[in-house]
């Protein structure tokens, strides 16, 4: 396996198995069998609820003699779902290490930068880092670092931090790739680790995506995995068949040429479509919550069809990320002589019209907002 040297000098494998909504019932299997299919870089968390399966396969392979302890590399991450601090980081590491089984953990991380609906997070991620840096000096982490973070986030945390993160886990791939996070972190000497970096086929991008694959001989995961290699970026793949374990770790006896990566940089997508938004996670719930009970009510949100010059009013429902505000009911106009839509990604500057996903005659929907919505934590004043 190929690994990269953080800057703490200690070195990663480059490319991960993640375990995000792997189930119980399937988690200690799937981990086996990557460990079986040669991977030796896990990333879980305590808000995945499998710490304790991982660490289950983990050591059943280092009894069976297939690894040693220190031939893996094992993520988990401090959850939002429940309060962060000083104390309750001290707990949620024990809770980690307990649950793992395991007597260290390699790199944890602090899972979200905004989980409060005011500036409290700025103090508690400081208290939480300083939890880690003890863990840290006491043996129980070999790494620290950071998950979701923007440069904001990041820059708060340097004004307290005595050790600087290593690592940026972040939601890239060739639709998202976050370049000015990107960018900020190398200046930093921090790796980014990507989290969903395989590509979804998409109407879309469907023609580009099995264009490259033809002509690589190669999956489209496993483009978007060499995709995110070639970026510098450490990605984590997640699958529970075992010929796709190895078709994702198949990845370094080809190269993807510039003019191809350049194709591949084009596949921008709209901000809305990735709702890993850090500013901030706490309003995200809450308006979630908002826009399911908004949009279960069909007589508040209803689209009627305008004869004259064949002109649809189409309503949209926008979450702002700005705790202040409500939700923002937005009104676009489209003419239906328009023959094709399709995704349109909005510059910095929101200089072009964005419009996708439109149903004549029906109404948005979110489907199956995060369970998490209803159990947000609650700091005192």
């Amino acid at each position: 396996m190929f690994a990269i040297q953080l800057s703490n000098k200690l070195n990663i494998p480059q490319v991960g198995f993640g375990v995000y909504k792997i189930t119980k019932d399937d988690c200690c299997q799937c981990v086996i069998n990557a460990i079986h299919a040669g991977y030796r870089l896990f990333d879980t968390a305590e808000a995945y609820h499998n710490e304790e399966y991982v660490g289950e396969a983990i050591r059943h392979c280092i009894k069976e003699g297939i690894i040693k302890r220190e031939d893996v590399f094992v993520i988990t991450k401090l959850s939002p779902h429940n309060k962060i601090g000083y104390e309750e980081t001290k707990k949620a590491i024990k809770g980690s290490l307990e649950r793992l089984g395991i007597d260290y953990i390699d790199l944890y991380l602090i899972h979200w930068p905004n989980v409060t609906p005011d500036d409290r997070w700025k103090r508690l991620n400081a208290e939480s880092w300083l939890a880690m840096e003890e863990a840290f000096h006491e043996g129980k982490i070999k790494s620290l670092g950071v998950s979701n973070f923007l440069q904001h986030h990041i820059e708060e945390l340097l004004k307290t931090a005595k050790i600087k993160p290593v690592v940026n886990q972040l939601n890239l791939n060739p639709t998202w790739p976050q370049k000015d996070v990107v960018e900020y972190c190398r200046s930093k000497n921090i790796q980014c680790v990507a989290w969903a970096p395989i590509i979804k086929i998409e109407k879309w991008n469907k023609e580009l995506l099995e264009a490259l694959s033809k002509k690589y001989q190669k999956s489209v995961a496993q483009i978007s995995l060499r995709w995110s290699i070639q970026k510098g970026f450490i990605p984590l793949a997640k699958t529970v068949h075992k010929e796709r374990m190895i078709e994702n770790l198949n990845v370094f006896d080809f190269e993807i040429s510039e003019e191809d990566m350049d194709k591949l940089d084009s596949l921008l997508c709209h901000p809305d479509e990735h709702a890993a938004t850090p500013d901030s996670i706490y309003t995200i719930w809450k308006q979630m919550l908002q826009i399911k009970n908004l949009t279960s009510n069909k007589k508040t949100i209803k689209k009627e069809v305008l004869k004259l010059f064949n002109l649809f009013p189409l309503y949209k429902i926008r979450y702002s990320y700005d705790y202040a505000k409500k939700i923002k009911k937005e009104k676009h106009y489209l003419f239906g002589i328009i023959p094709y839509l399709k995704k349109v990604y909005i510059d910095d500057n929101n200089a072009k019209v964005y419009l996708f996903k439109i149903w004549i005659g029906t109404y948005y929907k979110i489907e199956n907002p995060w369970k998490e919505a209803n159990t947000l934590p609650v700091y005192e004043d």
